[in-house]
């Protein structure tokens, strides 16, 4: 403790020039290394201190007071030119921020596409999508619920489907199985392994949230996993051919998004927007607002990617990402390998229950259990 008040001593005494001894020396005699931060200028009287470096015109030194002390006035003129610098600087940063966040706002700004708009509607909302006959994807899935900390990161899934609405979905971590769902579109069975229950029923959005839960219907499920857009709630036909010119859905770029978003009216009110890129045609945003026009669910497609198959070029999205605002739950599904119109045995899309499996029904409607087992 004295050796350290001592070093503080010396060093104090070398930076504000008192004490007739270098601190060094002091050190020194103890058998210690100099201190690299203080220089080794002699306090001696024969060894007077270097000459001022001050170069600041405004930080004058009076003449008649020793090197290296400055008059109250000074000192008091300087903090106030430090503290106006300081306010300067702090408004120039300012300024800087609000350019940025002006810049920002602008970039984010998407020009209209040189093209009628009843011309890019009928392009994008009545045209023929070219779909396979079946297609497989073996894809990642992290499945994000802040909402109750839970965090599954890097699980396997593997799904397979049809164009007539059949689906199986797998997911599997180490390469060994934990659940497996099979669906017509109607109805659907699943596996919990980890449980050994067997479950079957409608498949309702709930129902199909056992194994993936975007909350979609199975039938829903399968027009996204295609590129189309959810329509089990849609109050009425989603091209609008049903309604008069003055009904037809809303159709309009979206400056914002860069996009055109086609707004559907919902049976619990409400709204569902969708977002087509230009000129593909691809839906990569749709969003699900309620009767207070608060979001409620998001999907977000990225990485669009053609698929060559048969001859025939088709796009589909490698990033997929079904999202929950008000639950705070995130799925994304990162396409790792995708196969178009493979050649599927029909027992791919049967799931009878393992023995010894507790067997429960949920709202079985007539000849779905007939159709999956």
């Amino acid at each position: 403790m004295h050796y350290k008040k001592n070093i503080a001593i010396l060093r104090t005494n070398a930076l504000f020039g008192v004490g007739e001894a270098s601190p060094y020396a002091a050190i020194s005699a103890r058998g210690q290394a100099p201190l690299p931060s203080i220089r080794r200028y002699p306090l001696s009287p024969a060894h007077p201190l270097p000459p001022s470096r001050n170069t600041n015109p405004t930080f004058r030194e009076d003449p008649n007071i020793p090197p290296h002390h400055v008059t109250s006035h000074d000192f008091t003129q300087n903090m106030t030119l430090l503290r106006r610098a300081s306010d300067n600087m702090r408004k120039i940063t300012l300024l800087l921020m609000a350019i940025g966040g002006i810049l920002a706002g602008c970039a984010s700004h998407f020009p209209e596409p040189n093209v009628a708009l009843d011309e890019a509607r009928q392009k994008i909302t009545r045209s023929t999508k070219l779909e396979p006959d079946s297609m497989r994807m073996i894809t990642r899935v992290d499945y994000v619920d802040d909402l109750h900390n839970n965090r599954v990161v890097g699980q396997n899934l593997i799904l397979s489907e049809t164009k007539d609405g059949h689906m199986r979905i797998t997911i599997s971590a180490f390469d060994k199985a934990i659940s497996t769902l099979v669906t017509d579109g109607t109805g659907f069975a699943l596996i919990d392994v980890s449980q050994n229950i067997y479950l079957t029923g409608y498949a309702t959005a709930d129902n199909v949230a056992q194994i993936l839960p975007v909350r979609l219907s199975a039938a829903d499920l399968h027009r996204v996993i295609r590129g189309g857009y959810p329509i089990d709630n849609i109050d009425i036909e989603p091209d609008g051919d049903t309604g008069t010119a003055t009904h037809m859905p809303p159709f309009e770029w979206d400056e914002k998004k860069g996009g055109y978003r086609l707004t559907l009216p919902l049976k619990t009110g409400g709204a569902q927007k969708v977002f087509y890129a230009w000129p593909h045609g691809d839906v990569f945003r749709i969003e699900l607002c309620n009767a207070q026009d608060e979001t409620t669910y998001i999907y977000e497609a990225q990485d669009f990617k053609n698929y060559e198959s048969n001859g025939v070029n088709m796009r589909f999205p490698n990033t997929i990402l079904f999202r929950l605002p008000k639950e705070k739950t995130d799925v994304r599904l990162r396409v790792e390998k995708r196969d178009l119109n493979l050649d599927f045995s029909p027992a791919v899309f049967e799931l009878p229950p393992p023995q010894g499996a507790q067997i429960r029904t949920v709202g079985t409607a007539p000849g779905i259990q007939k159709s999956l087992q």
